[in-house]
């Protein structure tokens, strides 16, 4: 929490009457009235095997421990062995922990009876500590900040928070249970009060999705002219077309690119096909998996259309105008666009990929379009200079619903900014709740 958001929720609620040097440089001063205990005194280590019958459970950033979906195959992607007698059950109210994704926040008060990993942490209570209270407080990020100071390891994403790392960090709680209490009451209300308005408002940009798509899929295929006389397309989710718009095969307008990078390709910036259209990597800090070698990649330039034919179950944007020189995979296609004005092109081949009118062209185990099959596809088009209208009228919209939607996000932002900050005042006696 920034020392600006810690005086602006101090300033909207009360304080305690008197506060005391907690003697730790993060947690700075505490109420007078609260103990400043070390975890090694609160927690008590159990290792109990031999409960496979019980629920299998996760420790997860997000939301803490919960129930795991054993029949969920695609989130699942730890191993999950045959035999889990070996596994460790974690009571209701017990402290669980991944030690390896510590400094992530990946541990909590669980509010189930389960089994976790044998090689996750699995702690009781003192009975002077509220669970609820406990949770809401190392859960914070002051708290998650300082379990990431006490883990340590190679590089970021193999840190590991050893058992006393763990013990010696400092834990401020007030000494009244009923304080706890009230503290977790607090919490529970003022957060779900934010969470609700987080939702409406990310309900709202989807909202805005769902209308700029519903936008692009109107202007590409009816034009801009409602009053236009129409024509039956012949194509069944098409419906109607403007009458004076020609029927055309794909082929006309396509034309394959595929030149490789070959030995040079040290020379060419890394480009991806993401939501947010083709982009350059961060190479100086890489994420994710990269060969060792680019030299299949194939050379991209600005304008040249990429394509994603397959899985297009998994793929989150199967096209992208590329605004880039550089090198992408080889297992998109690349194209150059002929006689037709590539932002158009690009906007009505979105269309088709959000509303899944490309699902009866794809075959094979890899769900592939092939060549063949994409070129053959028709496609009505306005003459250029309607074409470009159309992209101008887009681009306009567009951009303001995006304005719009990053308005929104932004507010997003400092809600959950603000629930940060209110929970580690509220767990951290900077205000008074109680």
């Amino acid at each position: 929490m920034s020392k600006d958001s810690t005086t602006f929720i101090s300033s909207g609620f009360p304080k305690h009457e008197k506060y005391k040097p907690s003697g730790v440089d993060w947690l700075g001063e505490v109420p007078e009235h609260w103990h400043l205990i070390s975890l090694r005194n609160v927690l008590t280590e159990v290792s109990e095997k031999g409960f496979a019958d019980l629920p299998l459970l996760s420790i997860t950033r997000e939301l803490g421990i919960i129930e795991r979906d054993v029949d969920d195959q695609e989130g699942n992607h730890n191993f999950i062995p045959p035999d889990l007698s070996g596994y460790k059950r974690i009571k209701e109210g017990n402290f669980g922990m991944n030690k390896m994704k510590a400094w992530q926040g990946s541990y909590g008060v669980s509010d189930f009876t389960g089994i976790v990993s044998p090689a996750y942490f699995v702690y009781s209570l003192n009975d002077a500590l509220v669970p609820s209270f406990f949770h809401w407080a190392v859960r914070s990020k002051v708290y998650v900040g300082e379990m990431a100071k006490s883990s340590d390891g190679v590089r970021i994403g193999q840190w590991d928070l050893s058992k006393q790392g763990l013990k010696e960090i400092r834990l401020a709680v007030p000494i009244n249970e009923l304080e706890q209490k009230a503290i977790v009451n607090f919490l529970d209300a003022k957060t779900k009060e934010i969470e609700e308005t987080i939702k409406q408002k990310q309900r709202t940009i989807e909202l805005l999705e769902e209308y700029k798509h519903s936008l692009i899929e109107q202007a590409v295929t009816k034009g801009l002219d409602p009053s236009a006389p129409m024509k039956d397309s012949g194509v069944d989710w098409l419906g109607e077309v403007p009458e004076h718009w020609n029927r055309h095969r794909l082929k006309k307008f396509l034309s394959v690119s595929k030149t490789l990078v070959g030995r040079d390709w040290e020379k060419y910036d890394l480009l991806s096909l993401t939501l947010n259209g083709v982009i350059l990597r961060d190479m100086e800090n890489p994420e994710g998996k990269f060969p060792s070698d680019f030299s299949t990649y194939q050379v991209v330039k600005p304008g040249q259309l990429i394509l994603c034919l397959f899985d297009v179950e998994e793929t989150p944007r199967t096209v992208g105008l590329s605004g880039h020189h550089g090198m992408i995979t080889g297992a998109y296609d690349v194209f150059d666009l002929l006689n037709i004005h590539a932002q158009f092109f690009y906007y009505w081949y979105l269309s088709l990929d959000q509303h899944k009118n490309l699902r009866s062209l794809y075959r094979g185990l890899r769900n592939t379009i092939s060549m063949p099959r994409l070129q053959a596809m028709d496609i009505f088009l306005p003459d250029f200079g309607q074409q470009k209208d159309i992209v101008n009228f887009l681009d306009a919209k567009t951009k303001e619903i995006e304005e719009a939607k990053s308005s929104i996000q932004v507010q997003i932002d400092h809600l959950k900014e603000y629930k940060d900050s209110l929970i580690e005042s509220a767990v951290t006696g900077k205000i008074k709740v109680a």
